[in-house]
């Protein structure tokens, strides 16, 4: 392993975190972190222009970006499981729903059409009783003569007296 004192010489200003294996920090060079909008090699060449080229200097500023790597890749991955977490949430909520339109749906096939077609036959048989004997349902014609002849009196007569 390269030692840290070393590392420090070779860069000119301290402030970034750097990593080793036994996770102790020291802080070296926030700009040694490339921007975003500049392309690798762009901001390659930035960079061993400042550092005049020194090999401590590009062994520190690999190991940077490989350690920022690192995080990015920890992070992304602390990210995913929390968007997985939630999904698998969304998941369960969604498998439940299902299993109820499932019962919802076993129940219709097996008791609301059966009530549904009990009716349908009973319509039926009660629209064939009432062709055979209208009669029963209809009641007595001569009663709605009758009502229309009394009215026809009264109003007559309630005509006639005014």
């Amino acid at each position: 392993m390269i030692n840290k004192d070393i590392l420090k010489k070779g860069i000119k200003t301290n402030s970034l975190k750097i990593t080793n294996d036994t996770n102790s920090e020291e802080n070296i060079d926030l700009k040694l972190i490339k921007p975003v909008n500049m392309s690798y090699y762009d901001w390659g060449f930035k960079r061993a222009k400042k550092m005049e080229g020194l090999p401590l200097n590009l062994i520190a500023t690999l190991r940077l970006i490989r350690e920022g790597d690192r995080q990015k890749v920890s992070n992304d991955s602390k990210k995913q499981e929390e968007l997985k977490s939630s999904k698998q949430t969304e998941l369960k909520i969604k498998e439940e729903e299902l299993n109820f339109n499932n019962k919802q749906i076993e129940k219709i096939k097996n008791e609301d059409i059966k009530n549904l077609k009990e009716k349908i036959e009973k319509v039926k048989t009660d629209i064939t009783e009432i062709k055979e004997k209208p009669e029963k349902f209809v009641g007595d014609k001569l009663n709605k003569v009758g009502f229309y002849i009394g009215l026809f009196i009264l109003i007559s007569l309630t005509i006639s007296t005014s």
